[in-house]
């Protein structure tokens, strides 16, 4: 304790010092000045002249200025002295070199800001904490289908028996999307469908919700006799309700349903979905309303997902083990395996981390692996550019070391002076790579919500650099100067002094070309390229692989038409009228070809599955299947490649005729036609036994994916004629085939709902939109990759070109000699090019090698990526081949042009 209160007192003392040093620098020259003068008189008593005494005087005394120094490294902090000095240097020197500076942080920041930018979405989504209250204890509930992990949903009986009987969690929530009609009474205006999210009464109390106006949803909210309220969001507020100051208490109407707003939920409450609904209501007040058609009392409907809190001291498997018999019905005998009741029987629960928007597991880390692998060959690759300029600086900075070192300098000082440069140059890099990555993630992420459905809700991320990604930043910085700078450092300060001071190691260019670290850094970058573009190419042509699977359909011209949104899981016969109306109406509009109506619009996400059984007698296949209307193969362009279509006399009430895709049929009967074979659908009763329903397949149309795109379309689909019920019902989609001569038919299709509904909610899209809108992430991914792969090969191109330039520029006196001796120019090119080219045909065949194992990488993962063939590879490594011939071939052929007795006197 007395040591370190010396401590501080002595660093009080420097600090007050370090204030005063003007007039303790002035008392110290008077001081020594009084020492001397005393010195003086002692020698001139002994019989020296005053002159002679005051010689001697000075001589006894010592260096003043060394003397002067020692005394004022007392006064102060002379590390951090030396330090300031050092940056004061470097920072000078970096100015007298602008190109050189410029292209060093530049390619230093556009790699550090690829990093960034990635692992600032990562750890957007992994490592930043959901914005709830108590986020570190947050879980999520998950159900295990027949002994399967799967992310299954929950009853709202099952909910409220583990709500009330479990003793590890404590405030558990339901939540269940969706999308609703909202009309405003006093607005007069046609319902908008918006995003909806129906969760329990403690909601908002569990996660931390406030109300910008009003108040939140309370449990008193979900009692049997409690009015039927509602919350809206702060965008919805001031979108469709203009910020009205009166918004709480208004009436509106909901699904038909006359309801009361509650309040304004904050913008800033998220809940435990990014995708942010528009309006949140109590499911309990749903289902009584009719607006959600899930029965509450059903242990079987499940359609809530479950989120909690552990008490303190519990733990994640307790919490499973203590929910798992409330859910898993265990008494009574599981159903045969394959059947459809077993995809829906339940074993049990397991309890998920939920403290980010996605966990941290191993499937996420086998996703993030090879993004973090293509950006880290981007720092790689942009190191070695700056290493290798780095080296050429210090060698020819030489000179300036020798004489420095014959001052007095140690070569410990002047590696640290190099650091220092190194250690700017990576400093404004970071800088620049941390506002490069903020941009780039802003910009994409507005780009990706832009092209996002409104009505689904609104995309809420936080892509704030939190602290990691300033130690992240940080630690690429000081990696890349301890990795890549010290290397430099220490070769460049590596020389004799004598032949150094004489200018003799610059003859030939033996010191550079001498240079084992220069050529593994060319080596290595060459390397390091070809991984990054094997990388890069393979992710690219994987995306382009997803998204040319739509390519069997026309979807160009087509339109998909909604009229109202149906509740209670079925729709009124008022909305059932108009649809059929619209449908019968729409096509006589000019510019309509002709029109078709579909259970599952095409692109709007996972189709439904049916079990089906082919010829044999094993597990029954699920498949995604279809209810359609006749027309709705011509209206989408995909081919009938054997039988027939549906047709109206196929319309009866006891049809099953079944139309597949070629996949369906490979499947069912390999080297068979499909059309005349008997499919047989499996349902489950109500009892759980199968009931088996035959269909007669009629047709094989051509494959193509028209659900998801990320669907496994291997077994094919199933499309089934739609009953003169399943019509009337109104519970189709209308899907209408323009033939491209009017622009403003969705205007006229408007106008058209508006004369048969004018209070329904309408919505018309082109097709394409929604696969759009699906392909957004591949088409983002695709182009992030795309411009990684070609960052990392401009760089390495720049690199090479630099260093091989430099290179050759530096043997201009050993060209010289040889033309003089008689050399002819094509000898002269011929073996430098020898030279240069023998080292970038190293790191291809390294490059190659990791290239390869790179791919096995890549294949452990789980993900199917598409590799890249023979061609890709033979491109890349052609591509940095010509970039070495041309980096080497023009600098020579400039120093063939140069007289050689001009070049040998300016050596």
């Amino acid at each position: 304790m007395r040591r370190l209160v010396t401590r501080l007192r002595e660093l009080a003392w420097r600090a007050h010092a370090r204030l005063r040093r003007g007039t303790l620098e002035r008392e110290l020259d008077d001081e020594m000045r009084f020492h001397r003068e005393l010195l003086a008189r002692d020698l001139e008593r002994d019989g020296l002249s005053a002159a002679q005494a005051r010689e001697a005087a000075s001589r006894r005394f010592g260096n003043t200025l060394r003397l002067r120094e020692r005394s004022a490294d007392v006064w102060g902090f002379p590390q951090l002295e030396t330090v300031l000095q050092d940056l004061r240097y470097g920072a000078r020197a970096l100015r007298r070199a602008p190109g050189f500076t410029g292209v060093a942080v530049c390619a230093t920041g556009l790699a550090i800001g690829v990093n960034c930018a990635f692992f600032t979405l990562v750890d957007s989504l992994v490592w930043k904490p959901i914005p709830v209250a108590d986020a570190s204890s947050m879980v999520a509930l998950v159900t295990s289908i027949a002994n399967r992990e799967t992310n299954g949903r929950f009853s709202h009986a099952e909910y409220m028996d583990i709500a009330g009987r479990t003793r590890t969690l404590r405030d558990v929530t339901a939540f269940a999307p969706g999308r609703i009609a909202l009309a405003d009474p006093a607005g007069g205006r046609r319902a908008l469908a918006v995003g909806a999210g129906f969760v329990s009464g403690n909601y908002f109390a569990a996660l931390g919700g406030v109300a910008e106006r009003g108040r939140v949803l309370v449990a008193g909210d979900d009692e049997p006799d409690a009015p039927p309220v509602v919350v809206i969001s702060e965008r919805l507020w001031r979108s469709a309700f203009a910020e009205a100051a009166g918004v709480v208490g208004r009436d509106v109407i909901v699904n038909g349903v006359h309801v009361t707003v509650a309040g304004v939920a904050r913008r800033d409450f998220i809940g435990v979905t990014p995708v942010v609904p528009d309006v949140w209501m109590p499911v309990t007040v749903a289902a009584r309303l009719g607006i959600i058609g899930a029965s509450l009392a059903s242990r079987t409907d499940r359609f809530l997902a479950l989120h909690g809190h552990l008490r303190a001291g519990a733990t994640r498997e307790q919490a499973a083990a203590e929910s798992s018999p409330i859910v898993a019905d265990l008494a009574q005998p599981a159903p045969p395996a394959g059947s459809e009741l077993a995809d829906r029987w339940v074993t049990g629960v397991r309890v998920l981390p939920q403290t980010s928007l996605v966990p941290l597991d191993m499937q996420t880390a086998r996703i993030a692996l090879p993004g973090f692998v293509a950006v880290a060959l981007v720092l790689v690759i942009a190191c070695a550019n700056l290493a290798i300029l780095l080296l050429a600086r210090a060698l020819a900075r030489q000179r300036e070391v020798a004489v420095r070192m014959a001052v007095g300098a140690s070569r410990a000082r002047l590696v640290r002076q190099l650091l220092t440069e190194s250690a700017l140059i990576a400093a404004l890099g970071a800088v620049l790579g941390l506002a490069l990555a903020n941009w780039a993630v802003t910009a994409t992420a507005q780009a990706v919500v832009q092209r996002l459905p409104i009505s689904i809700g609104t995309l809420v991320l936080d892509l704030h650099p939190s602290g990691r990604v300033y130690l992240y930043t940080i630690a690429l910085g000081v990696a890349s100067v301890l990795v890549f700078g010290l290397v430099p450092a220490l070769h460049g300060t590596s020389l004799d002094l004598h032949t150094s001071l004489k200018g003799e190691d610059r003859l030939f260019g033996s010191r550079l070309r001498r240079s084992r670290f220069r050529d593994g850094l060319v080596a290595g970058q060459v390397a390091a390229c070809v991984v990054l573009g094997v990388a890069a190419a393979t992710l690219v042509r994987s995306l382009r692989e997803s998204l040319r699977a739509d390519t069997n359909l026309h979807v160009e011209q087509v339109l998909v038409a909604t009229l109202g949104i149906d509740g209670s899981g079925r729709t009124s016969p008022r909305l059932a009228a108009a649809r059929s109306e619209l449908a019968a109406r729409s096509g006589q509009l000019a510019g309509v070809e002709r029109t078709a109506r579909v259970t599952e619009v095409p692109f709007a996400g996972a189709w439904a599955s049916l079990h089906v059984a082919g010829r044999d007698e094993g597990l029954p296949r699920v498949l995604p299947y279809n209810v359609v209307t006749p027309g709705y193969f011509k209206v989408v362009g995909q081919r009938l490649l054997r039988g027939r279509g549906f047709s109206p006399a196929d319309s009866g009430a006891s049809a099953r005729v079944a139309i597949i895709t070629a996949a369906a049929a490979r499947t069912f009967w390999p080297g068979r036609e499909g059309v005349g074979q008997t499919l047989r659908a499996v349902h489950a009763s109500e009892t759980g036994a199968d009931v088996v329903t035959p269909y007669e397949v009629v047709g094989v149309v051509a494959d193509a994916r028209s659900g998801s795109l990320w669907a496994d379309d291997a077994a094919g689909y199933v499309f089934l004629l739609a009953t003169p019920r399943q019509v009337a019902g109104g519970d189709m989609a209308l899907l209408l085939r323009s033939d491209g001569s009017r622009r403003d038919l969705v205007p006229a299709l408007s106008r058209l709902a508006a004369d048969i509904d004018p209070t329904a909610p309408f919505e018309a899209t082109w097709v394409t939109r929604l696969l759009d809108a699906q392909a957004v992430p591949f088409r983002y991914a695709a182009a992030v990759a795309t411009m990684v792969g070609a960052l990392g090969l401009a760089l390495a191109a720049v690199g090479l070109y630099a260093v091989v330039a430099f290179s050759v520029r530096q043997r201009r006196r050993e060209v010289a000699v040889r033309v003089a001796l008689g050399a002819t120019p094509r000898d002269v090119l011929a073996a430098v090019l020898r030279r240069e080219i023998r080292l970038v045909v190293a790191g291809l065949g390294a490059g190659v090698v990791l290239a390869l194992g790179e791919a096995r990488l890549l294949g452990a993962t789980g993900i199917p990526f598409s590799p890249v063939g023979a061609g890709g590879f033979v491109a890349i490594l052609l591509f940095l081949l010509a970039v070495a011939l041309i980096a080497t071939a023009i600098p020579a052929r400039l120093a063939l042009r140069v007289d050689p007795m001009q070049a040998l006197r300016q050596e």
